[in-house]
């Protein structure tokens, strides 16, 4: 009997990418962080924190850029971006809550970590994430000179061996394909895997001004703090067991 483990959330994510196949995988669970956002303090902070990509992202900035120019002047929170790199402390002494216009590995990895410390999140909602900044990356892989033969290599990976059929209904460069059913399809389908809408403390925002009122509504922060904190207790303890009964397999061990 064969027993196959991946270790990294992202490997997991390559193999199903590859062959359509989910394997056991242990989720990234920040443990090496001691900090935790108060929310019964959450109400008197003034402050906002952006999740700054350092112009990673195109579309990210000019978003940013937007926000900035539509913001009414007596909003009374004050959105930061800073390219200052923040500790955690600061963070969760400082800000009520995080926006996130996710992508890239970057961006996940203080996405699990404000799970973590329990930070209010905002994300764009499935509708506005489909428009930008999700394909963002397609699109500058899909304009990036790359040979026919490379593109094609990410918009439809080729079937590793013994596996019969085709590891995926659509290609995964959306945007190389024409606008139509087909183009939904395929979005919906590669987005429906993305952490950031399964895990159900974060906020989606449809808009700007609905990201503005969210940010002002001081029970939604508390609750989605409180489901966080809640979350990720959960995380760790199936982290816990996914080592504990993987290592005794590996190891031959018989798991107390």
């Amino acid at each position: 009997m064969l027993y196959l483990w991946e270790l990294h959330r992202d490997g997991e994510q390559a193999i199903f990418f590859q062959t359509s196949l989910r394997v056991p995988s242990a989720r990234p669970v920040s443990s090496y962080l001691r900090w935790r956002y108060s929310a019964t303090r959450g109400g008197t902070k003034r402050f906002v924190m952006w999740l700054n990509d350092r112009a990673r992202c195109q579309p990210c900035h000019l978003f940013w850029k937007f926000v900035t120019f539509v913001l009414p002047a007596d909003y009374p929170l004050k959105i930061v971006r800073t390219d200052k790199y923040l500790e955690y402390s600061e963070i969760v002494d400082d800000f009520r809550a995080m926006v996130a216009l996710p992508h890239g590995n970057v961006m996940q990895m203080m996405f699990y970590e404000a799970s973590n410390m329990g930070l209010p999140v905002l994300l764009p909602d499935l509708r506005l994430m489909s428009r930008q900044p999700y394909l963002w990356w397609s699109e500058r892989v899909a304009g990036s000179g790359h040979s026919p033969e490379h593109l094609h290599s990410f918009a439809d990976p080729p079937q590793p061996l013994g596996v019969v059929e085709r590891p995926h209904p659509v290609p995964f460069l959306v945007t190389t394909m024409e606008r139509g059913a087909e183009y939904l399809k395929a979005l919906l389908y590669w987005m429906r895997i993305l952490d950031y809408f399964h895990w159900d403390w974060a906020l989606h925002f449809e808009s700007v001004p609905h990201m503005l009122e969210l940010l002002l509504q001081d029970e939604k922060l508390y609750a989605s703090s409180s489901k966080s904190r809640a979350f990720n207790q959960r995380e760790k303890e199936q982290s816990l067991h996914f080592w504990r009964d993987g290592l005794s397999r590996l190891l031959g061990i018989t798991a107390e």
